[in-house]
């Protein structure tokens, strides 16, 4: 159905209406396909034209693959080489992690291992303040206590003393042997090394006595035995002396070496 309006010759906007109308029409019974062949008595109605039917079909076509084609899935899709690149640094990452967990262990075993050396030098060290805390007070109760005090003079007392006696025996045994060699030479008796001890060993014990003596608080030798005393360790040095002197003394005669010239078994001559 058309109407014209007679002062122009132009289309309405009901005419409009009414066409497009009549086109959703034609096309809807394109589109429904075999249903809309039939009437409303059931009677088969005109076929449309095929090319109708080929463009309604495009259509759909088009809008199926243009909601298709708008569909993320598209712009995330990766190529090949986009695979190859995403599992190359997948194995990158992989490998840093695990180089990452090698590196926090060591450094979590060093750091283990140097707190474990840390602790045992200070446990060391505490060991060793006790230790001179130790000695500190027992180095403060030597000095305080008058027992303590005598038993350190008394150890060091006889330190000294047994280092004397040590040098005074070694001299002994030195002057006896140089006495030995100058009276009965190296090949004589082995009787001559007492001469030496005769005077040197009762010299030496009347020191030890006076020593001892004065340590108690005593006097030695008494004022009445003082002279005999005095006059016996004189005695005894003269002697001593004597002994490990005279094979060099004696002058030589006119017209003769000197006695050490011709015996070389004494060594004290040869200097």
């Amino acid at each position: 159905m058309t109407i014209t309006n007679p002062s122009r010759n132009e289309t309405g906007a009901l005419e409009r209406w009414i066409a497009a109308g009549d086109t959703a029409d034609e096309f809807s019974g394109v589109v429904d396909g075999p249903a809309a062949r039939f009437g409303q008595d059931g009677e088969e109605a005109a076929a449309p034209d095929d090319r109708l039917v080929r463009m309604a079909a495009e259509l759909e076509t088009a809008r199926g693959e243009a909601e298709l084609q708008r569909d993320p899935a598209w712009l995330a899709r990766q190529s090949p080489g986009e695979m190859r690149r995403e599992r190359r640094l997948a194995r990158q990452i992989r490998g840093g992690r695990r180089r990452q967990i090698y590196t926090t262990v060591r450094s979590e075993q060093a750091r283990q291992l140097a707190q474990v050396r840390a602790e045992n030098r200070i446990a060391a060290r505490d060991v060793n303040d006790q230790i001179w805390h130790r000695r500190a007070l027992s180095r403060r109760q030597r000095m305080l206590d008058p027992t303590s005090r005598l038993a350190s003079l008394q150890r060091v007392t006889s330190a000294a003393s047994a280092g004397l006696i040590a040098v005074a025996v070694a001299g002994v045994v030195w002057t006896s042997a140089g006495v030995k060699n100058a009276l009965v030479g190296p090949d004589g008796s082995a009787l001559a090394y007492l001469a030496e001890p005769i005077f040197s060993v009762p010299l030496i014990v009347l020191m030890a006595v006076t020593a001892v003596a004065a340590r108690f608080g005593r006097k030695f030798p008494s004022k009445e035995h003082r002279t005999k005393v005095y006059a016996v360790e004189a005695g005894l040095l003269l002697a001593s002396i004597a002994l490990n002197t005279f094979p060099c003394c004696p002058a030589p005669e006119p017209g003769r070496a000197p006695p050490c010239s011709s015996h070389t078994w004494r060594p004290r001559c040869s200097s």
